[in-house]
């Protein structure tokens, strides 16, 4: 059981960043953009491609960061930025999915076909004990990563004049321009942070697999859709805790119920999505209370 809550922890550590980072970007520009997941793809390949290349085996998570942060900046600039200043946002979200399509032909074209396994993970793959609980060095800095990581994007998302900068240069951008903001940079800002946390989790999971992932698993994008439906928008925190339990319980759920049909956990995740999405309506449409 130690090992399945170790495993447990490393997949709520990858759902987490994930969901964080697609939950912030929902709160900031007010809509989903596909490109911040995709950069879960970006992140895979740059950890495949340093691996192979013989860097330390902490580069190639950094890098994969790194990438994605590039890759959100670049994104932002050269995409949602134009249509940002036309006022054109529903346009936007039309505009993230032909980038995360870009992002998947581009990666498929580099590493497809082609040998996808990464070389032994040796330094990460080193077990500790604490007591009767075991775990690996990866899957202790996974957590780690993901504590520290989501903590100062919600510093600076909410406790500095950052995330009211976002905020104001999507909904009105020649309102932000008067006040002498740089409509072009801030919202730039945050994408790169954002993908750069979603690039992180797929560098983390490439890591773990010892293999390149080409596409977000399936059940990988339920249970970060869930956590995305069920958390309020833009907590970082809400959207962790619940990440790390869902995991938790998918996982007892899997020890206990060995011989669960496999399409069981999937429509159980669907389901959650649909609650929360109804939630969320039914906090909409209740009236404001008045306090008398």
């Amino acid at each position: 059981m130690d090992a399945r809550v170790a495993d447990a922890l490393f997949n709520g550590s990858v759902i987490a960043l994930l969901a964080s980072a697609t939950t912030v970007v929902l709160d900031l520009f007010g809509f989903i953009n596909i490109a911040v997941p995709a950069s879960f793809i970006l992140g895979s390949a740059t950890a495949f491609a340093f691996a192979l290349a013989g860097s330390p085996e902490w580069q190639w998570i950094a890098d994969g960061a790194l990438v994605g942060l590039v890759g959100g900046v670049a994104i932002d600039r050269l995409v949602l930025d134009p249509l940002r200043r036309r006022g054109r946002g529903p346009s936007m979200l039309p505009a993230s999915i032909a980038a995360a399509l870009v992002v998947f032909g581009l990666v498929r074209a580099a590493f497809s076909p082609g040998v996808s396994v990464v070389p032994h993970v040796v330094i990460l793959s080193r077990v500790a004990t604490i007591g009767s609980f075991t775990f690996t060095a990866l899957q202790a800095f996974s957590v780690a990563l993901t504590v520290v990581a989501c903590g100062l994007l919600d510093f600076a998302v909410r406790r500095t004049r950052f995330g009211n900068g976002v905020r104001a240069a999507c909904a009105n951008p020649l309102a932000a321009q008067l006040m002498g903001m740089r409509i072009d940079r801030v919202p730039a800002a945050a994408m790169g942070l954002t993908c750069a946390l979603a690039s992180a989790a797929g560098a983390l999971s490439t890591v773990r697999a010892e293999s390149m992932t080409p596409s977000i698993p399936p059940m990988l994008l339920l249970e970060a859709l869930a956590v995305v439906a069920l958390a309020p928008v833009g907590s970082i925190g809400g959207a962790c805790l619940i990440a790390y339990a869902l995991s938790i319980a998918l996982a007892l759920i899997g020890a206990q119920l060995p011989s669960l049909p496999a399409f069981a956990l999937p429509c159980a995740l669907l389901a959650l999505i649909a609650l929360g999405l109804a939630l969320r309506q039914v906090r909409v449409a209740a009236p404001p209370v008045v306090e008398s």
